[in-house]
């Protein structure tokens, strides 16, 4: 197996840990601050998506190359897709994650 299957096939679950920790906080906090709690919520799902997608594509660029070969246009695309997908959820995760952060020093520096 790859190297970096196996790294990703360890960190995958660690990673689901730290974000149910997370998740269950900012439902805990969610009546204090209830657009943080959003914010954050919405860049877990996020980032849950993009680790999941960047799993699949390394679980299946060995076994797309062969099927890539059978049908030689469609799955390019798919290929592709799954290539750039994971990085764009994880802007997205860390822009939320920021946002939700920030929101909370601009809401203590009101007060």
């Amino acid at each position: 197996m790859v190297p970096a299957v196996q790294a990703q096939i360890f960190t995958t679950p660690i990673l689901c840990i730290i974000w149910l920790a997370g998740f269950v906080l900012a439902i805990i906090k969610f009546r204090t601050s209830p657009r943080v709690a959003i914010l954050f919520i919405a860049a877990l799902i996020f980032a849950i998506i993009g680790q999941s997608l960047e799993a699949l594509f390394l679980l299946t660029v060995s076994n797309m190359d062969v099927t890539i070969r059978l049908f030689p246009g469609s799955l390019r695309i798919v290929r592709t897709i799954l290539n750039y997908a994971p990085s764009i959820f994880d802007v997205l995760s860390w822009a939320l994650i920021f946002s939700a952060f920030f929101s909370v020093l601009a809401k203590k520096n009101e007060s």
